[in-house]
Parts: structure tokens; sequence; C-alpha cells
């Protein structure tokens, strides 16, 4: 199997411009199918010269926030971005489970939960859809 090493390079900066403009990492992204799609993306634009530039300005179309972006609270790893059928999901909200007596017994005070969504069709309705949630979770770094 040969490989195409500008697909690779490519790639991997992809990866670089996710983790420094949008504090993200496109590892959900495990069958490369979001990856794949911004090089075919690059390619039929006539391989513009500035490839990071063209890349960061191609994420402001995919990694959507509702109001604002995540406040991510870990500083040690770069944050997970969820991805749904090859595709970023969207930001939703960010919160932070409060302290108190029920939060102490049943889950983890003090973690902060990021909310995204995506909505996904439905075949038994013509346009339908309905929503996919994913929720990720970031303890503050000690």
């Amino acid at each position: 199997m040969a490989f195409d090493v500008e697909e690779l390079k490519f790639c991997g900066m992809i990866a670089s411009v996710a983790e420094k403009e949008v504090s993200a990492s496109i590892n959900d992204d495990e069958d490369r199918t979001f990856r794949l799609s911004i090089y075919q993306q690059y390619l039929a634009a006539g391989n513009p010269k500035n490839k990071r530039e063209w890349i960061k300005q191609e994420f402001k179309k995919h990694f959507l926030f509702v109001t604002r972006p995540p406040v991510w609270i870990e500083r040690t790893t770069v944050p997970r971005w969820p991805f749904f059928q090859g595709k970023p999901m969207v930001f939703i909200e960010q919160l932070t489970v409060p302290e108190n007596d029920v939060s102490r017994l049943t889950v983890s005070p003090d973690v902060v939960l990021y909310v995204f969504g995506s909505r996904k069709p439905v075949s038994d309705v013509p346009g339908g859809w309905e929503s996919v949630y994913r929720v990720i979770e970031q303890v503050r770094d000690l």
C-alpha cells in the first residue's frame, strides 16, 4: 500500500492547527473521515499556498459553538473534541457540577462538563432527524 506523503503531512498539519486554533484534539476522527474531507477540499480549492491559514479558515465552518467556544480547564492534555459521522460535533455549553450533599455522594463535584450535540438523520421520516449528545468531563489540574 503506497502512502501519499503530501496527504500525510497535510493531515498532520490539520491536527496541529486544531490544537493551536481550536484547542482541541481531533483524535475522535478515528477513521480520518474529517481529515481526508478537509484535504480533498484543499485540493479542490487549488492547493492554496498558505496551508495553515487555509485550514484555520476552514475550521471556522466546522468547529461550531452555540454561543461561545469551550473554555477548557485541563492544561496538561489537549481536549478531545467529539465527532459524529465524520464531523466535529457542535459545542453547546459547559457547566461545573456544584458541590453539595447530593453531588458529594452521587457524582463528582467541581468537575466541568462540556456538552456537544449533532443531528442524526432518521430514515422513517423524510427530512427528519434526532439529536445526539456527548459529554466530555474535565477535572481541574492540581
